[in-house]
């Protein structure tokens, strides 16, 4: 039996799962969001709050080692704030010194978490490296409700370098073997609502608190209080909006979907570009620029993300008759029907090259290959590359060897995986790779640094 360390970030998923585990191993929740904290307390599950670390400062100077952690981190890359910064620092001192004696004091044999660039993850990847730990970095996965995203490096998505890197040394990359595990009786654990005027309680006393927010800023929410309960709104109105599946869609067009706004800060700002409204605009008159060479003309469909409800503005739609705006519509057909797919750096253009269609991007994310997709670096040519793009199409054996590739080094094969309501048949499948990383791990390094000697950049 093993000690396992589970950061949480996705709570419903990561507790179940987590209780799964503990069938077999010692499990320990831990968590650096004090909402998360709330909720694990709900299920008595007597976790470890990291989010009750004190920061610390250092008189001396800076220290390298911290410095590097926080370049991994995207709060810290993305503030101009100097105070900001600092306040990261201390966190992230408070943080390493705190792991690095939790982990060997508590005997921890692997951690898990989410993949994601996080103050706490990027500390715990550091401190893991240190000890030589094995880390299971946990996703939703690239290949929508058919396989779970699992990998034993920090996945960086947005950095096509690295997975340009990985890609052409698949040869040389370690194969985690994958072991049999046995069935056991578990019932889905019921999960129980947190109090709602402790809910309160608990926002106000961290995350909407002023003093808190300034010593924690990795926590500090994307949204004012107000925008935060707007979204929420318009989610709820979206769930009860009907279907749009029965509008007609244009004979030839170029589909757009969109993200949130807060990629855009994320990426710094490619381009200038700052919201889905502009990129909208700047797509439209590309293609309107780009019909004039055409015999037919292509139309512009645009699809909100379900989760960025209201990202276009009715004013902005009213401005813009020629362009189809659709909010519920299966984008699966979108994608089929599509002749181009034109997106910032959203997930619908790698499903987009696995149906062979030529995709343009604007920002960097793991399939911006040059051999698989357009990437723009000057928006007064998207004219010319949405030509060339549609003349030129999509390299079908460079994408079948990229998809196959990420199928077999970081996804598990999960049909209808949805981590809002995850199942034992699920659970099964990842933890047969975690066994396997155990095992392997007892005889052969594989902690995150461990990758950089099969032409990985794990730092």
């Amino acid at each position: 039996m093993s000690n396992i360390l589970y950061l949480v970030h996705k709570k419903r998923f990561d507790y179940s799962f987590g209780m799964y585990l503990s069938k077999f191993h010692h499990v320990t929740f831990m968590t650096s969001d004090p909402m998360v904290g709330l909720f694990l307390d709900a299920q008595h599950a007597a976790p470890e709050y990291l989010y009750k670390v004190e920061p610390v400062q250092l008189k001396k100077r800076k220290d390298p080692s911290i410095q590097q952690i926080l370049e991994q981190t995207t709060a810290y890359r993305l503030s101009t704030d100097v105070q900001v910064k600092e306040a990261l620092y201390a966190l992230c001192v408070g943080y390493v010194q705190f792991l690095r004696k939790y982990l060997v004091n508590n005997k921890i044999s692997i951690i898990i978490t989410t993949a994601r660039h996080f103050l706490d993850i990027s500390c715990i990847t550091a401190v893991a490296n240190e000890l030589k730990l094995p880390v299971c970095y946990l996703s939703s996965g690239f290949f929508r409700r058919a396989s779970c995203g699992l990998s034993f490096e920090p996945p960086k998505p947005d950095n096509p370098e690295v997975w340009g890197k990985r890609h052409r040394n698949e040869e040389d990359r370690l194969v985690i073997p994958v072991r049999s595990v046995p069935e056991v009786t578990f019932d889905l654990v019921s999960i129980k609502k947190t109090n709602p005027f402790l809910t309160l309680w608990q926002n106000a006393r961290y995350q909407r608190n002023p003093f808190w927010q300034s010593r924690h800023p990795d926590s500090t929410p994307t949204d004012s209080l107000l925008n935060h309960l707007k979204k929420q709104l318009l989610k709820a109105v979206g769930y009860d909006l009907p279907g749009q599946s029965s509008t007609a869609l244009p004979e030839e067009f170029v589909f757009l979907p969109l993200q949130g706004n807060e990629v855009f800060e994320r990426m710094g700002y490619p381009m200038g570009l700052s919201g889905m409204e502009q990129l909208t605009t700047y797509v439209a008159l590309g293609l309107q620029a780009a019909n004039e060479y055409r015999d037919s003309t292509l139309k512009l469909v645009v699809k909100e993300h379900p989760a960025e409800p209201g990202i276009i503005s009715t004013e902005f739609k009213r401005q813009h008759p020629n362009i189809l705006f659709l909010r519920k519509y299966p984008i699966g057909e979108l994608l089929d029907k599509a002749k181009l797919v034109v997106t910032f750096s959203s997930l619908a253009g790698f499903e987009a090259l696995q149906r062979y269609k030529p995709v343009i991007t604007f920002a960097p994310c793991f399939y911006t290959l040059p051999q698989l997709v357009y990437c723009c670096d000057d928006l007064d040519s998207l004219s010319i590359l949405i030509n060339d793009a549609l003349g030129k199409g999509c390299d079908q054996q460079a994408v079948d060897a990229f998809v196959l590739f990420v199928k077999t080094h970081f996804e598990v094969p999960c049909l209808g995986f949805n981590r809002s309501n995850p199942t034992i048949a699920m659970f099964r499948k990842i933890h047969g790779r975690i066994e396997g990383l155990l095992d392997y791990a007892q005889s052969y390094d594989v902690y995150p640094a461990s990758w950089a000697s099969h032409g990985e950049d794990c730092s």
